[in-house]
């Protein structure tokens, strides 16, 4: 019980670090806690941190690293 809620307060204080960077355009920053986050939960909390993380990856502008000649 006590692994439980400490993975519960690790997953809150990556949730809320995440916000953060999405409020401040960093997206890709913002993905990676939500994953974070998502691998210390399981179930619909677990999902749901997924769900937000793939939707900033489908929301992310293309790449800038085309080759220049």
């Amino acid at each position: 019980m006590l692994a439980e809620d400490a993975a519960q307060h690790q997953a809150e204080a990556l949730t809320a670090r995440a916000v953060e960077a999405e409020q401040a355009g960093k997206t890709s920053v913002a993905r990676l806690y939500y994953e974070q986050a998502a691998r210390r939960l399981t179930g619909a909390q677990r999902e749901e941190l997924l769900a937000r993380a793939r939707a900033l990856q489908r929301a992310r502008p293309a790449s800038r690293t085309a080759a220049v000649r």
